[in-house]
């Protein structure tokens, strides 16, 4: 059989963490003094170094805590019984979406983008991102957080999907009368996907995306809210981002926001 798995790496300080695992900095640290995890390692230098198999498991305890279980919980669970819980709860995988996994790993750009196009005669725009793209990503996460590809697999997928969600968008005229709807991302939340996907079946609803992109500022949304004319802000809450720390942003962006500008929070963090 052969050993699908990726090499050791070298210890991450807590930023690399976060960035290898999506879960903020301050969350690590909460949960390192709340709960004792993920557990750091001192340097002679007296620097706090971290293994980089915690990425995936951090990852998976973020997953899981989407999910409804407690901080406290998923933290002590065995990483057996923390995959089950994810696993259960998760979509099942697909062929198509197996198939992309594997063209990551050979960085297979032509295949996936077959892959990722396909689109049944007269799908709507709804049926096409929930059938296809969405089930594409969650398995492309599932498999960087079970360590079978690495995060160079997972932007690599990420930029084609990207692309394809622009095409989409570009594809469609948008009418003189169309609303402008704002798009955003909160400080610190570079997860994009999720709201690519939602400003493209706003296009294709007749609404005219004003897609502001990830880690936006609260002020920079209000402003570009009211220079716009927007009707409404829909903002994505990665599942990495979402907490105490987003809901205040939350807030603050709700405050800054002309009153008639009705907000939208969606994505695994909103929960």
């Amino acid at each position: 059989m052969t050993d699908t798995t990726l090499p050791p790496q070298k210890p991450l300080s807590i930023g690399a963490l976060s960035r290898a695992c999506g879960v903020p900095v301050e969350t690590l640290r909460i949960w390192e003094r709340r709960y004792g995890r993920p557990t750091a390692r001192r340097r002679p230098s007296g620097h706090r170094r971290y293994d980089a198999a915690d990425a995936a498991w951090l990852r998976t305890v973020a997953e899981a805590v989407v999910r409804g279980v407690r901080p406290s919980i998923a933290l002590r669970m065995p990483p057996e019984s923390l995959r089950v819980v994810v696993a259960a709860a998760a979509t099942p995988v697909d062929r198509d979406a197996a198939s992309v996994v594997e063209a990551a790993r050979r960085f297979d750009g032509a295949a996936i983008r077959r892959l990722v196009r396909v689109r049944r005669r007269g799908e709507p725009m709804l049926g096409h991102l929930t059938s296809r793209i969405a089930p594409i990503l969650e398995a492309v996460g599932r498999a960087w957080a079970e360590q079978r590809i690495a995060v160079r697999h997972e932007h690599f997928v990420s930029e084609i999907v990207d692309d394809h969600l622009r095409a989409l968008r570009n594809s469609v005229r948008p009418r003189r009368s169309s609303l402008p709807v704002a798009f955003a991302t909160l400080a610190g939340d570079r997860h994009v996907l999720g709201l690519q996907m939602c400003a493209t079946l706003a296009a294709s609803r007749g609404l005219r995306p004003v897609i502001l992109g990830g880690d936006t500022p609260s002020d920079d949304i209000a402003a570009a809210c009211r220079e716009a004319g927007a009707a409404a802000l829909v903002v994505s809450v990665s599942m990495t981002r979402g907490g105490v720390d987003a809901d205040a942003l939350l807030a603050t962006v709700r405050a800054a926001v002309p009153p008639h500008v009705r907000i939208a929070a969606g994505g695994a963090g909103a929960a």
